[in-house]
């Protein structure tokens, strides 16, 4: 659940008005396709009979599925429910029918992929907090009743795992959840007494969901059905005011008008076994089984005593089978998945030509604007918008996770995830992350000990002496204790931690001296610092104007090996990624010799951006040499290498102790001959034997492992 001005912003940019629900553009462009296939209409038909019995449904694609849910429940307004044989197989699911239909309208019943929710009998559960929370967030969402004058359509989709979790009654779990708002009268200590027979974690701070943490007279919460946590302010029994905040910050983000905490009902003295999710699906919705044999399969094999037959019943049901049995009624969809490329655009310029030449509608679903530009500017390459002719594939955002082909309605649907074999992130499902924001964070303040040195930005360098809890203004509050010279004492409250950052002393080992209160000392030491940093930045404008007056080589403009390469990558960039990718490539292009630093995180991508610098230096017929601290990463980079950049010719080759003196010797001979295009290795390749034919980049990987010389040997 979002913050309610959020979600209706989310809502305003992303859905437009279609019929009486919220759909976006690629629902409305998809919608009419399906519903205008024969075997939709006898699926209708079936939905809507009151016939008893199962229908089969075969040739049924990834995608497909989710889109056909999403057309039938939105066309009745009736909910449904989906089983799917595990948890990727139900996020793939939830994320595509996110991507049709509005958010608020699902529910996913399901730990998740990283973890299992059912144990064997009689041994204790380990759920994670995400995982708590999306089922309980699931559960919120099939309790709660419908807006006036609106259907309830909720439709959830549920793994073979989660079928067998015992609940309790729906009326039970809906009936101890606690609604609350500005000027209501909970009581402090009964808000305490509910958190804590309801399964929340009290803590120092909060940071996932379930905890809760006091200090004086206020109450910080992170509910269950919230991507933030709630900071309540009490003035005795009564709540003054309440806003969601940064878990990490601490700072506020937007006032709350109100708020429903949902109990952990998950634990084993709560599910009794009175209910299962099948209790909380509103007995008017049809439930989709994905290949049913594999569902009983994986109940069996963890020895759920929950027949799937009795436990539908009382449901219209639908089953997705390749082979259904003998003499069942079944629907055939007659849609095939589409085959994968691999990035070889050659192929699939081939592919759409044909395609186009049969007349037949193709799409390509891709994530984002300028993913999409990207594909365009590759299709539009040469030979391609000749073959092509004058009738392009149709580009909509956003993307399923698969494409397939409609035969009977000549439509070939394609997504950009499958074109460059793309790992689609879960997205629509997935928590959002906290944003780091400068200063010190609360999970940094709870490691720090008495003496630690602190600075603060307004006040100077001050010892931290623990946290402690003051009356200001009648009221509690939780402040950080710091001392500065002569046992001058600061307390900083906690939504201003961001002004506080820990003391780095760089290279110089002596302690500084503590700052003193009320002198101005600190502001002529600010001024003295920025008066530094001027007179090195006139001296490095000074050397970068020397070398700009030097020449280099230039590197030629990105062309279609070089898009190829870059569209091939398994992940979509970060907007950091993109701009150092940018960045790095301007400077490429210049007559001026380059010298960038990127920095960035473990698993954020900069091999990835090496990696096309590398490609970039390789088509302009120049050598890379990548040299790295270690021979596990020297061999690491090359694998990494090989696998990105071999299917363009390149040639990588690897200098640690893990090669052979006679395999080394060869190496350095084909060097020399320019037959080696990408040379990783230790700094052995700084050896004086290394000789290159035309060396046009260095890549230095973890610079700061490196001294002075060995950076500056090649410079």
């Amino acid at each position: 659940m979002r913050d309610g001005r959020e979600l209706f912003f989310h809502r305003m940019v992303a859905f437009i008005k279609y019929g009486s629900y919220f759909v976006n553009p690629l629902f409305k462009l998809l919608q009419p396709i399906l519903a205008g296939l024969p075997a939709y209409q006898k699926f209708r038909e079936s939905l809507v009979s009151d016939a008893a019995g199962e229908t089969y449904l075969t040739n049924l694609v990834p995608s497909l599925d989710a889109l056909l849910v999403a057309i039938a429940a939105n066309s009745d307004g009736r909910p449904a429910l989906i089983i799917a044989e595990d948890a990727a197989q139900a996020e793939r699911l939830y994320d595509d029918l996110a991507r049709l239909l509005d958010e608020e309208q699902l529910a996913l019943f399901s730990e998740g992929a990283h973890a299992s929710l059912l144990k064997r009998e009689r041994q204790k559960r380990a759920q994670t907090a995400e995982a708590t929370a999306q089922l309980l967030e699931a559960l919120d969402r099939l309790s709660r009743p419908a807006a006036t004058g609106q259907a309830n359509i909720c439709i959830t989709i549920a793994d073979a795992e989660s079928l067998g979790t015992q609940l309790p009654r729906k009326q039970h779990f809906a009936g101890e959840t606690l609604a609350l708002a500005p000027q209501a009268e909970p009581g402090f200590d009964r808000m305490m007494k509910w958190l804590d027979s309801h399964h929340f974690e009290r803590k120092q701070f909060v940071e996932t969901a379930g905890d809760y943490a006091v200090r004086g007279g206020i109450l910080d919460v992170f509910p269950f059905t919230e991507t933030v946590p709630v900071r309540m302010e009490f003035f005795g029994d009564t709540i003054d005011s309440m806003r969601s905040f940064d878990a990490i910050s601490q700072r506020s983000t937007s006032p709350r008008k109100e708020l429903v905490l949902v109990p952990n009902v998950l634990t084993e003295s709560e599910a009794a076994g009175e209910a299962t999710l099948f209790d909380y699906i509103a007995s008017n919705s049809f439930v989709l089984v994905l290949e049913p044999s594999r569902v009983r399969m994986r109940m069996q094999d963890l020895g759920m005593s929950l027949d799937l037959n009795s436990a539908l019943a009382s449901f219209r049901k639908f089953f997705v089978a390749a082979f259904p049995p003998s003499g069942a009624n079944s629907i055939d969809f007659a849609s095939r998945a589409q085959p994968a490329f691999h990035a070889n655009l050659k192929l699939l310029r081939e592919h759409l030509t044909k395609r186009i030449a049969q007349g037949e509608r193709t799409i390509i679903l891709s994530e984002s604007k300028d993913l999409t530009k990207r594909l365009k500017d590759l299709l539009d390459e040469g030979e391609t918008a000749n073959a092509i002719s004058t009738r392009l594939p149709e580009f909509v955002e956003p993307s399923l996770a698969q494409g397939f082909e409609l035969p009977h309605a000549q439509i070939a649907i394609y997504t950009e995830h499958e074109l460059f074999g793309r790992k689609r992130e879960r997205g629509a499902s997935a928590r959002k992350r906290a944003a780091r924001t400068k200063g010190i964070s609360l999970r940094e303040l709870r490691t720090l000990k008495r003496g630690d040195l602190l600075v603060h930005e307004d006040k100077g360098i001050g010892k931290f002496m623990g946290l402690e809890t003051i009356v200001v203004g009648g009221k509690k509050q939780e402040v950080v204790r710091l001392t500065y010279r002569d046992n001058d004492v600061l307390f900083v409250n906690l939504d201003y931690i961001g002004r506080l950052s820990k003391y780095s002393s760089g290279e110089v080992a002596e302690a500084p001296t503590l700052s003193k209160l009320g002198s101005g000392e600190w502001e002529r030491t600010k001024e003295r610092t920025k008066k530094r940093l001027k007179d090195i930045a006139r001296n490095l404008i000074q050397l970068y104007a020397k070398r700009r007056k030097s020449e280099g080589f230039a590197f030629s403009a990105d062309d279609v090996i070089q898009r190829e390469m870059e569209a091939a990558f398994l992940y979509d960039d970060t907007p950091d990624q993109e701009r150092a990718t940018e960045d790095l490539k301007r400077d490429m292009q210049s007559v001026h010799p380059m010298d960038r630093l990127i920095c960035g995180d473990v698993g954020y991508g900069k091999t990835e951006v090496a990696m096309r610098a590398a490609m970039k230096a390789v088509l302009d017929k120049k050598q890379v040499a990548v040299l790295v601290p270690t021979t596990i990463l020297a061999e690491q980079h090359f694998r990494t290498f090989s696998d990105r950049l071999d299917r363009f010719g390149v040639r990588c080759a690897a200098l640690s102790r893990f090669r052979l003196p006679n395999e080394q010797k060869g190496i350095l001979r084909e060097l020399a001959e320019g037959k080696i295009d990408v040379l990783i290795g230790t700094h052995r390749i700084l050896s004086k034997d290394v000789i290159f034919k035309d060396l046009g980049l260095l890549i230095i990987d973890e610079k700061h492992r490196f001294g002075v010389r060995a950076k500056e040997a090649w410079r």
